[in-house]
């Protein structure tokens, strides 16, 4: 299980968060990652910045949209392979988890 959470950590605190230097970044919605079968999860924080739809670790707010599923899956799914993931919230915060997601790793 640990390379599993280790790549859901590395999604959104490396891949998905990355910003050059001097890149503003704004801030969409807050998305709680629930692996349900480890009891684990991740506040997310999606948005837009200069380079594209970006998403950093939040450490507070209130989620607007949840993402649920057996770790495995959520672990495939952030990387684009696959997994069946539960998606629910509010349109807009879904909306633009998509896009954060469908940009891909950077």
């Amino acid at each position: 299980m640990p390379s599993r959470v280790g790549a859901v950590d590395h999604a959104v605190d490396v891949m998905w968060g990355w910003l050059p230097a001097g890149a503003t970044y704004h801030a969409g919605a807050v998305v709680e990652f629930v692996a349900a079968d480890i009891d684990r999860q991740w506040l997310v924080e999606v948005g837009q910045s200069a380079v594209g739809p970006r998403a950093l670790r939040a450490t507070a707010g209130d989620p607007t949209a949840t993402v649920r599923a057996p770790i495995g899956d959520l672990a495939l799914w952030a990387w684009t392979r696959g997994g069946a993931v539960e998606v629910s919230g509010d349109a807009e915060s879904v909306a633009a988890l998509d896009a954060v997601v469908t940009n891909g790793m950077q």
